[in-house]
């Protein structure tokens, strides 16, 4: 590993131990040593850059890769950022769509991570009170299922036809006869 002092600003008489990779290869450090005996680890990159600047970066100044190769430090590949714009830089493009409220008919415009059908639910709406709106009237909306005629489920829903109440009452009588039979059970009910 070389070693050398440094002989111009902002290092002077600082001693350099490196370059050398980053355990897990994906980067270059350098190790420096103060006058004072003090020791601080840095990237390769912003070791160039302060040199070519003449100035140590300040703590909210990152060195960025304009290629986005980290093992590529030439002095024309990099660049000094703020973390905001070093993070702007590497976030992936937001994809808006354009949508129909299914409630209000409303074209309106979302980010496609925002959107409920990434998260498992059928619609998109436009605001929570569209969406709150939608769902009381879907519950309103629900049509009853079929009746089937001649059947006690039918009379108990409300159908008072001849065909409905002669079953009912035919119900009636078989759970009269069963109770006389079996007067110790308290509840007996015919599926």
């Amino acid at each position: 590993m070389p070693s050398y002092i440094e002989t111009e600003p902002p290092f002077k008489n600082w001693k350099v131990l490196g370059p050398y990779a980053s355990n897990n290869g994906t980067r270059r450090l350098v190790h420096l040593v103060r006058p004072d005996g003090s020791k601080i680890g840095i990237s390769y990159a912003r070791f160039l850059v302060c040199k070519r600047e003449g100035r140590l970066l300040t703590k909210c100044e990152v060195v960025d890769h304009i290629d986005e190769n980290p093992l590529n430090d030439s002095l024309d590949n990099l660049q000094i950022l703020s973390y905001r714009e070093n993070i702007l830089k590497s976030r992936p493009a937001r994809q808006i769509l354009t949508l129909n409220c299914p409630e209000c008919a409303e074209t309106f415009e979302r980010e496609k991570r925002q959107l409920n059908t990434q998260k498992g639910g059928q619609f998109n709406f436009c605001s929570l009170s569209c969406a709150a709106i939608f769902r009381r009237n879907r519950r309103k909306r629900k049509e009853p299922a079929e009746l089937k005629h001649g059947q006690r489920n039918s009379y108990r829903k409300g159908c008072r036809c001849d065909l409905c109440k002669k079953a009912q009452r035919d119900y009636q009588r078989e759970y009269v006869k069963r109770k006389r039979q079996n007067p110790n059970k308290e509840n007996t009910t015919m599926l």
